[in-house]
């Protein structure tokens, strides 16, 4: 049996032979669209040990099937739709954007890549659990200008995250001579590798990490020289001859050359300034972001300190219209006036009465009917 989910509900068929709508749905998801998660999902609900409802769902098939005959009996409880489940978390959980939309009672589809003024794809950002338009996941290399839909700090983090990844990788290819030099004996000497942490020892070995030391007299050291770091019980050591106290102190004997140092400062100065540089255009970006998405502060102003006695919006509607126009001598539309009271305290009270009337109906003895015009009765 295979099941395609369409909008009217999950389609299940015995054969070729259609049977009937089993679960209401609201989406209309092509194979290729989902999850593989999704797909994976169902192929394994024919099992029992991962869909334990099966053998239900089989037995609400089979009734409605009868009762499209005609034949009167008597319908089971509708069983879980595993497949219904997997479509409302790619439909709410998962990011998606319009790929089709509907326009005067028509279905017009359009290309959702479609480029925009800089020639980049401009994909517009369906609402979760969007039914009305037909949408699909975005995909797995999306711009980040896209990902600005969900707030520009959405964007700005993945801008970032590309720009310290690209960063990180060309100073990682300027510094490949002096992995070279750290990984060979010339530097550390031999180097014994744990077979059980042979990447970590790889790692340690192109790194600076000196493993060429020896142990030589400092008659002046004193284990009182060093704090908590380096500890001395690594670096510092005593002899244990009775008639005197020989005192020895463990060097590295690796030698960091010219070329090294230069590559490493280089490195350094690189990094800084890419860094600096994305600081830099960061705020360039966050505009960009900032004029690409339209929202309600983009054509909304506020009045600070506006007279105490005008608190009708109807007024204020009326100021704006007839005070104010447009280049063209046109006169403004006011859409939504909003006046904002000074009354926090009042608000913060409230609050105060809500989160008391919450804990109060939630410890009320059972049986008891709760009702907040009428306290005392509780």
């Amino acid at each position: 049996m295979t099941t395609n989910f369409s909008v009217r509900g999950i389609v299940s068929f015995v054969g070729d032979d259609r049977v009937r709508v089993v679960n209401d749905a609201i989406y209309d998801d092509a194979l290729n669209d989902m999850t593989y998660g999704r797909r994976i999902g169902r192929y394994l609900r024919r099992f029992n040990w991962y869909y334990p409802h099966a053998k239900d769902q089989a037995e609400y098939e089979s009734v409605l099937a009868r009762e499209k005959t005609g034949e009167s009996v008597e319908r089971p409880p509708k069983p879980p739709c595993l497949d219904l489940a997997w479509a409302q978390f790619e439909h709410v959980a998962l990011c998606r954007y319009i790929s089709s939309y509907k326009r005067d009672c028509e279905q017009r589809r359009y290309s959702s890549e479609k480029s925009n003024e800089d020639g980049k794809n401009n994909r517009e950002r369906a609402e979760p659990g969007e039914s009305d338009y037909e949408t699909k996941l975005y995909p797995l290399f999306s711009s980040e200008k896209e990902m600005a839909d969900w707030g520009i700090g959405v964007g700005l983090y993945f801008q970032n995250l590309r720009a310290f990844a690209i960063i990180c990788f060309v100073a990682g290819l300027v510094s490949i001579p002096n992995m070279n030099y750290y990984s060979s004996s010339e530097y550390s000497g031999s180097f014994h590798v744990d077979n059980e942490n042979i990447l970590f020892h790889w790692l340690m070995k192109t790194s600076l990490v000196c493993t060429r030391t020896e142990w030589r007299a400092c008659p002046t050291c004193d284990v009182t020289d060093w704090g908590d770091f380096p500890r001395p019980q690594d670096r510092f050591g005593v002899s244990d001859r009775e008639d005197e106290d020989l005192k020895f102190l463990k060097q590295n004997d690796c030698k960091v050359r010219f070329r090294e140092g230069l590559i490493m400062w280089v490195t350094m100065i690189f990094v800084a300034v890419a860094v600096l540089y994305n600081c830099y255009r960061q705020k360039a970006v966050e505009t960009e972001y900032d004029e690409a998405e339209q929202t309600a502060s983009d054509y909304s102003i506020q009045v600070e300190h506006p007279p105490r006695d005008s608190r009708e919006p109807e007024e204020w509607k009326r100021f704006f219209e007839n005070n104010f126009t447009f280049e063209d001598h046109e006169n403004i539309h006011v859409t939504c006036v909003t006046v904002v009271l000074h009354n926090q305290h009042l608000v913060d009270k409230l609050v105060s009465r809500r989160r008391l009337l919450l804990h109060m109906e939630i410890n009320i003895k059972h049986g008891k009917i709760f009702k907040k015009d009428d306290l005392e009765a509780v």
